[in-house]
């Protein structure tokens, strides 16, 4: 089973749940509800989202532009060794923080300095992971290459401002 939301209502409050007909049958008629359950509106622009994606092959744009923003990331990662771990599948991304990448010892106080730095130069991410030195990039699907790039700029700035504050 899969659930969908923030890219399905455009805007409005929607969420679906996807899965095999034998596994969302079960529960039989009135047997799954929420709290208001099929608003019109929020299921209309929903069918038309899902309308504009499929004709303008979304899918494929997103596995291109993940691509093309986890390949800058690596390249990121090659020139700076405080970069770890750098994963992903079309734009939901990740990067780890690391003060050494033989051991992996997690960068965390880098980390908190890197996201306020982030966020001052206008890059919103969120800082997850146990050890709190892990950054999800989970940007919207119509993201231009121009905006991929001028993200992969900023973090190349703030993570040399990293490496130079924590030597």
């Amino acid at each position: 089973m899969i659930t969908l939301g923030k890219a399905l209502g455009g805007g409005l409050p929607i969420s679906a749940l996807v899965g095999r007909a034998e596994i969302l049958d079960s529960w039989g008629p009135g047997g799954f509800f929420g709290t208001f359950s099929g608003n019109p509106l929020s299921c209309a622009v929903a069918c038309k989202t899902l309308e504009i994606m499929k004709r303008d092959k979304f899918p494929a744009q997103v596995a291109e532009k993940g691509r093309y923003f986890l390949e800058g990331l690596r390249n990121l990662a090659k020139k700076h060794p405080f970069i770890g771990q750098v994963d992903g599948i079309g734009l939901y991304l990740s990067m780890e923080l690391v003060k050494d990448r033989k051991t992996r010892q997690p960068a965390a106080n880098e980390s908190s300095f890197m996201m306020t730095e982030l966020l001052k130069d206008g890059l919103i991410c969120e800082l997850t992971g146990y050890y709190h030195n892990r950054f999800n990039l989970i940007p919207s699907f119509v993201i231009s290459r121009t905006e991929i790039d001028k993200a992969l700029e900023i973090f190349d700035k703030v993570i040399g401002q990293v490496e130079n504050k924590f030597k």
